[in-house]
């Protein structure tokens, strides 16, 4: 909640980033305004699915991307990162992936 720039993932933010004072916003206040945030992304998502698609393509990093895609049987697939397709798979050179890691690669 309180880290700065330097200290965080590409992407990431912090409320301190956000100009609010964690000490002013508990953390019940910040589930209930996460919860309900999702909620929302979740009703946008069942009522117009390509259109929440496409809100998660304009700012998802890993699309485009060199990625390593580590399978719960203990194998991987390295390529690119292409697509979110309707179901929310990653796609990788055409292939999804549904249960993953996915490690960004140089």
């Amino acid at each position: 909640m309180t880290a700065l720039a330097d200290e965080l993932p590409e992407r990431s933010t912090s409320l301190l980033l956000r100009d609010v004072e964690p000490a002013l916003l508990g953390r019940e206040q910040l589930l209930i305004a996460l919860l309900t945030d999702l909620v929302g992304a979740i009703s946008r998502w069942e009522q117009a699915p390509d259109g929440a698609r496409g809100e998660y393509r304009e700012v998802c990093t890993t699309l485009g991307r060199l990625v390593r895609v580590e399978l719960p049987d203990g194998t991987s697939v390295r390529g690119t990162a292409t697509d979110v397709d309707e179901f929310g798979r990653l796609v990788v050179d055409g292939r999804p992936f549904s249960a993953a890691d996915v490690i960004h690669l140089r």
